[in-house]
């Protein structure tokens, strides 16, 4: 639609139409509009009520019943079985456990553990160690090097965490099953994530904790063929030995009553690759 450029149709300044103007815009616009709706359109179809649909189904099946198809003998001897050349997939059944069929593999990052028991050999449970020394920053990082295949476990020492940031320190697909969190000093820190689906009951062992000398937590696996106590341990390069051996004598003792295979992960900044009295107290347990 095209506004008439006549002077006469627009206000002083020339930026708004008066009412003349706007009577002639109106009228234009009144013209377009009912030439579109004059316009010819095809007939719409019209559709039978649902009721009346209802009532001829009914009639040509009653048809049927009563006037049965002719079938000769011949066309039935005929008739081919009906068979089907679509590969069919194997049954597969649900295992009775969380624990996987799968063959032990060995990782490049940190340290996968591989633990069979009892008559279930092929009940394998996949579980991750690092020392982390930050976790917030690098959580996107450890997923891409464990994501073709992940842990059931991700066990992290030197997490860095507070107690507040730990509980909400977000993983997709796991949940953090049992933690420690400096009270005093900054940094250190142990933490388990589990794989959502799986159960789990936390060890609380914080009264064996401390800071620098020995920072620890645990969980225990519930599952039917495997009865596992997940142990993380963390002791500063500064921190008193003497107090960690202690520590760690006094939460074996209470592990050992429940009675179940005991994994432990950890950093406890004693170097193996040498002889010392260090290393020789760590080897008694």
């Amino acid at each position: 639609m095209e506004v008439h450029p006549n002077r006469e149709y627009y206000t002083k300044h020339g930026h708004h139409l008066n009412n003349l103007g706007k009577v002639k815009v109106s009228k234009q616009l009144s013209f377009q509009l009912l030439s579109v709706l004059q316009q010819k359109k095809d007939i719409p179809i019209s559709l039978s009520w649902a009721k009346d649909h209802t009532n001829n189904m009914h009639d040509e099946t009653q048809n049927e019943v009563e006037n049965p198809p002719s079938t000769t003998t011949t066309e039935q001897s005929n008739s081919a079985p009906r068979t089907s050349n679509r590969i069919k997939k194997t049954p597969i059944t649900m295992n009775e456990d969380f624990l996987e069929n799968r063959p032990p593999e060995t990782r490049t990052l940190g340290t996968s553990v591989t633990h069979r028991r009892g008559q279930n050999p092929n009940k394998l449970s996949k579980l991750f160690h690092q020392n982390i020394r930050v976790l917030r920053s690098k959580i996107s990082e450890l997923l891409c090097h464990l994501h073709q295949d992940l842990p059931y476990l991700l066990c992290f020492s030197e997490h860095h965490l507070s107690q507040s940031e730990a509980d909400f320190i977000n993983i997709k697909n796991y949940s953090i099953g049992a933690k420690y969190c400096r009270w005093k000093l900054q940094r250190g820190g142990d933490s388990i994530f589990i794989q959502s689906h799986l159960q789990f009951t936390t060890l609380n062992l914080d009264k064996y904790c401390v800071d620098q000398d020995i920072e620890v937590c645990a969980l225990k696996l519930v599952s039917t063929f495997l009865n596992i106590c997940i142990l993380v341990i963390y002791r500063s390069p500064v921190g008193n030995f003497n107090i960690f051996v202690s520590q760690l004598d006094k939460i074996l003792q209470k592990l050992c009553i429940v009675k179940s295979n005991l994994i432990i992960h950890g950093d406890v900044n004693v170097n193996y690759l040498q002889e010392s009295n260090k290393k020789s107290q760590l080897n008694v347990f």
